[in-house]
């Protein structure tokens, strides 16, 4: 009978352990990205871009376009998505990485994420620079949550992260 217990509990164990790891590597309640439907149709000329060479990248541009330009990624995977239908893909090109997904029937870039300090966004800051030149460099019109700088114009967020003064993450999304 001891022996029995023991596999009962064993197994409720291993049960309770699964169900940990299920919770854990869920993607969470979110309720997804709300998308302005008209983005994708009508990219606000008001948002913040990112420029790579000549080229200006925005949120809810086609990546069809940045290739055309860029020509093919540096590497490229994708992953089931947590806040839009479908997958997340990734496109990483030297510096910076590109999150598309498909809206619409289009597949359009949803988030910029800038890789490393050899890529400076067009208003000149650069991962690894000053929390000082945050200001300096794009003004004083931000809300600041916590360790995090948000810009917001038209239909996107920069997000700039910061850590004992000095700039960690940038990424630019859709403003929602």
């Amino acid at each position: 009978m001891n022996k029995s217990l023991n596999k009962i509990l064993l197994i409720g164990l291993l049960v309770v352990a699964l169900c940990g790891i299920l919770l854990l590597s869920s993607c969470g309640d979110d309720n997804g990205v709300i998308i302005d439907p008209n983005a994708t149709q009508n990219p606000d000329s008001s948002s913040l871009k990112f420029k790579s060479g000549d080229l200006e990248i925005y949120i809810y541009q086609e990546i069809a376009q940045v290739k055309a330009t860029l020509g093919e990624p540096v590497s490229y995977y994708e992953s089931a998505s947590c806040g839009y239908t479908g997958m997340d893909m990734f496109y990483q090109y030297k510096g910076f990485e590109l999150t598309v997904n498909t809206i619409d029937g289009k597949d359009v870039v949803t988030a910029i994420f800038i890789a490393d300090d050899t890529v400076t966004i067009p208003e000149g800051l650069k991962i690894g620079d000053s929390e000082d030149k945050i200001q300096s460099l794009l003004g004083s019109s931000y809300e600041k949550d916590g360790r995090a700088y948000n810009f917001k114009a038209g239909s996107t967020l920069l997000q700039i992260l910061v850590k004992d003064g000095a700039v960690i993450s940038i990424e630019y999304k859709p403003a929602n």
